[in-house]
């Protein structure tokens, strides 16, 4: 505890960083609560937090009457809990500002990914039409329609058939993941075939490594 030596109390605490007990404080004083609020006798205890000045806890009285030494340890223990209140108001500013920043963010990616969703559903489309046409053409000219077709052209024409086949499971794929992010795929219940599963997942498999590795004529 430090004496004002006729100085503002509550300079001299945030000045010394020391509990000041002005019993008297003079109103001719250049001290606020003296001037505007009539103090007369004063504490003013300075706010740390972890070391740093924050602040000071100040009560006073307009009448000259010191205050005792249990009231005096009684305001220190206030001001060490405003200090607490004031640190925890501050934290929880932050947070609720973090909070906001990342639900922004989150209404950012959800946007992003709606919008990702209806390209990928929209270039699925696009792709499967002429897709599909040209698997359509390409069995027709395999099954004569168009006149006899040479044995050296079937084989490329199956071919084309098989990676073209290929490439639309990948594109239905495609569009059944954007289904699902979109919450609009439809499960269809049903009893299958373990044995026709297995072997379209090995005609699935033959047609990829056939993409991979072109046979040549």
């Amino acid at each position: 505890m430090v004496s004002t030596g006729g100085r503002c109390t509550t300079r001299s605490s945030l000045q010394t960083q020391q509990l000041v007990h002005n019993a008297d404080e003079s109103p001719n004083q250049a001290s606020p609560a003296a001037m505007y609020g009539g103090a007369r006798s004063l504490i003013a205890v300075p706010m740390r937090q972890e070391g740093e000045l924050v602040g000071a806890f100040v009560i006073y009285r307009t009448e000259v009457r010191p205050f005792t030494e249990q009231q005096i340890t009684l305001v220190s223990s206030f001001a060490s809990q405003a200090v607490i209140a004031v640190e925890n108001a501050r934290l929880l500013n932050e947070l609720r500002q973090r909070t906001a920043e990342l639900e922004d963010k989150s209404r950012q990616l959800a946007e992003a990914s709606r919008h990702k969703s209806q390209f990928l559903a929209n270039m699925s489309h696009e792709l499967r039409t002429p897709l599909n046409a040209i698997l359509g053409y390409t069995e027709l000219i395999l099954d004569n329609i168009y006149g006899d077709t040479p044995e050296k052209m079937r084989g490329v024409l199956a071919r084309i058939e098989s990676n073209g086949r290929h490439l639309l499971g990948l594109i239905n794929d495609v569009l059944d993941l954007s289904k699902i992010e979109a919450g609009q795929l439809v499960l269809a219940l049903g009893d299958y075939s373990l044995r026709e599963c297995r072997a379209h997942g090995l005609q699935r498999g033959r047609a990829s490594i056939a993409a991979s590795w072109p046979r040549r004529d």
